[in-house]
This record gives structure tokens, C-alpha cells and sequence, in this order.
């Protein structure tokens, strides 16, 4: 019965964290309050499938669906805290930060999509979610790998290298090529074009001004990384304006200590009514007779 109870409880809190998710990825990301909503729901989900996680590994429930399985929330955790990644960065580059800032956001969303990508490839066929996942990660970690280095391009700029903005756009563009073979016409379409268009654009001033060549990219320094994002801890209640329907239910040893008190005040109220009762018969008595004492 216990497990059952157990089981149960976190069912609901598996549809709670999915919930949250969906929220999360149904925002239109237009406004800067809908970017930061999308961010601190795909955290407070990872927070759920965290919490759920260890509570199925402490407790004894062993016969727990396939998404009830440790290393599936664990999945499920960080593929909530890519999504809150990604996020951030879409926020950081609708207020234009500056490009040292998106390289660092970018490349860390990038790598948190290659290791879901990585243990998704692992068991794919007894995976319970859609195999769909294993293209949109895989698009996703091509995607922010080829934004990484379209800022740090831009960066190169800055700093005048010709030769390693070169390289670096060249691999973004074969990054941007990876993810299209994964990912359906239009996804991070912005940022696609400006690789498209600056790199089509740097070839051309090298071939009439620079003549630069280009460096190896495998000796180029690795790109830093900076994740912003973590699970956030479950709360209790899960509902700020929550109301527990048995909070005014009194505990049973309260309950009987109240019937007993009752009863002995009944019982003596009974008593002294009686006793009042005999009085008022006798004095009423008395008063026929008009004696008085």
C-alpha cells in the first residue's frame, strides 16, 4: 500500500515537472519577461526531475516505470537545464551583450546538448522518449558549437586575426551544415544567416585585401564556457497560494482527550443541574408554607 501511495505521489510529480517544461517551451520568446519565464521554468523542472530522482533511489520502489528510472530523470534533469541554457542565451543576444559574453553562453548550451546527445545514443532503442530527441540534441549541439565560434569571429575582428576568423567561420559554417541535417528549415534562422552572410563576406575582403591564411582549428585555443543555469530546488508547497484541505483535521489523541473532556463537563453541568433543581423544589416548597429561614 505504502508503495502504491509512494508510486502515486511521484507520478504527480513527474506531470508536474513535464508541465513546467511545456510552459517553459511555449513561450514566444518576443520579450525580454518571456525569455527570463522560459529560463527559471526549465530550471525549476530540472529541480523536480532532480528531487524525483533521488527520492526513487532512497525509497523501495521497485517496479517504477521506464521514466521513473534514475538515469532516465537524470536525463530528463539535464535536458531541462540545456533548454534554460539556451534560454539565457537567446535573452543575452536580444539585449546584445557583448560577444565575449554569447561565446561563453553559447558555447556551454552547445556542450550540454552533446552530452544528452551522447547518452541518448547510448540505449536509444529502449529509450522511452521519441527518437526525434536524437536529431533535435544533435542538431542543438551543432547549432550552438557553430554560434560559439560566429562570436568568437567576431571577436577576431576586433583583435584584427584574419587568419583564425577565417578558420573559425569555416568551422561554423560546417557546424551550420551539421545542424541543418537534423533540424527542420528555420531553427536558430538569425543567427544561421549571419554565419552564412559574414562568412561569404570575410572570404571575400581576405581574397582582395588580406590574403591571410588560415590556421589549424584543432591548435586553436578552446573556446571558454560559463553555464548559468542549475537546478533549482523543489519548493513546499510546490503553490504559493496552496491551501492544505486537512490542516484544520484534528490528530486522533487530541480528538479523544476533547470527547473525554467533554463528557466529564457534561457530566458535571448534569450534576449541578440537578442539584439546582432540588433546591429551586425546595425553596418553592417553602415559600406554600411562607416560611423563610
Amino acid at each position: 500500500m505504502d508503495a502504491d501511495i509512494s508510486l502515486e505521489k511521484a507520478a504527480i510529480l513527474f506531470n508536474y515537472g513535464a508541465v513546467l517544461s511545456q510552459i517553459a517551451a511555449s513561450q514566444p520568446f518576443h520579450t525580454d519577461e518571456e525569455r527570463k519565464t522560459s529560463a527559471k521554468l526549465f530550471q525549476q523542472s530540472a529541480g523536480i526531475f532532480a528531487h524525483l530522482r533521488e527520492v526513487i533511489q532512497q525509497t523501495s520502489l521497485k517496479q517504477c516505470t521506464s521514466d521513473l528510472q534514475p538515469d532516465t530523470l537524470a536525463m530528463l534533469s539535464n535536458l531541462m537545464l540545456a533548454q534554460a541554457q539556451e534560454s539565457v542565451y537567446t535573452k543575452a543576444y536580444g539585449d546584445k551583450m557583448n560577444p565575449n559574453a554569447l561565446v561563453k553562453i553559447a558555447a556551454q548550451t552547445g556542450d550540454f546538448y552533446t552530452e544528452i546527445n551522447k547518452a541518448l545514443s547510448v540505449d536509444a532503442g529502449k529509450a522511452p522518449w521519441k527518437k526525434e530527441w536524437l536529431n533535435i540534441t544533435a542538431g542543438k549541439a551543432c547549432g550552438y558549437q557553430a554560434i560559439a565560434q560566429l562570436h568568437q569571429a567576431q571577436l577576431n575582428l576586433q583583435n584584427q586575426e584574419v587568419g583564425e576568423r577565417l578558420t573559425r567561420l569555416k568551422h561554423a559554417s560546417e557546424q551550420l551544415q551539421a545542424m541543418k541535417r537534423h533540424l527542420p528549415p528555420g531553427c536558430l534562422r538569425e543567427q544561421a544567416t549571419e554565419i552564412e552572410t559574414t562568412y561569404a563576406a570575410a572570404l571575400k575582403e581576405n581574397k582582395l585585401i588580406y590574403h591571410a591564411l588560415e590556421v589549424d582549428f584543432h591548435k586553436l585555443p578552446a573556446l571558454p564556457r560559463a553555464a548559468l543555469v542549475k537546478p533549482l530546488p523543489l519548493n513546499n508547497p510546490l503553490y504559493p497560494g496552496f491551501k492544505d484541505l486537512f490542516s484544520s483535521v484534528v490528530p486522533m489523541s487530541i480528538l479523544m482527550a476533547v470527547q473525554s473532556y467533554d463528557s466529564m463537563k457534561n457530566e458535571r453541568l448534569k450534576m449541578e443541574a440537578e442539584k439546582l433543581n432540588e433546591q429551586t423544589e425546595l425553596m418553592e416548597g417553602l415559600a406554600v408554607f411562607s416560611l423563610t429561614f
